[in-house]
């Protein structure tokens, strides 16, 4: 019974490697860009295009959170910036839309007079924000990070009410 269970773990084991392995990194980002798209199209933003600069900005930063352990932003002012890791990470299960919905999660915080508690939702549906990278790197716990960078930065005071949701209808 022992080899038995040991065999069953080293298949486990064996399984998720593979899932990890085989997992397609360029369909992963597709999925973010297009789940970042379905919420600004609800909430009267322009889609995003995805621009390989920036792409290349959050990959580079993704790889260092992922070789260093550490999760922090970038402290990039150039760029706004929303970063997400989970471990493990059910590389069969879940995709690209994962990080934008737990960002947009925030969504229900948001009010214009507070936006404070809603940042990364904020920045996922900011309307002056048109282009996005990815980066997006399995870390040795067989978690993932993701980062995406904006242009142009979201977030401004005193800007939330115009690139926020939709315009209130007229009484």
């Amino acid at each position: 019974m022992q080899y038995f269970t040991l065999f069953c773990i080293g298949l486990l084991i064996c399984i998720y490697e593979i899932s990890a392995s085989t997992w397609n990194k360029g369909q992963f980002c597709q999925e973010v860009v297009d789940q970042h798209n379905a919420y600004r199209m609800g909430n009267c933003a322009s889609p995003l295009k995805r621009n390989t600069t920036l792409d290349a900005i959050a990959q580079k930063w993704s790889d260092e959170l992922a070789s260093t352990g550490k999760f922090v932003h970038s402290n990039t002012t150039e760029y706004g910036e929303n970063s997400y890791k989970k471990t493990p990470f059910n590389f069969d299960k879940e995709n690209g839309s994962m990080p934008v919905i737990a960002w947009c999660s925030e969504s229900s915080n948001y009010t214009v007079s507070k936006p404070q508690l809603a940042l990364h939702f904020t920045q996922v549906v900011w309307k002056n924000t048109t282009m996005i990278g990815v980066g997006a790197t399995v870390t040795k716990d067989k978690g993932i990070i993701v980062v995406c960078n904006y242009y142009t930065r979201g977030n401004y005071e005193n800007q939330f009410a115009v690139n926020v949701g939709c315009p209130s209808p007229k009484s």
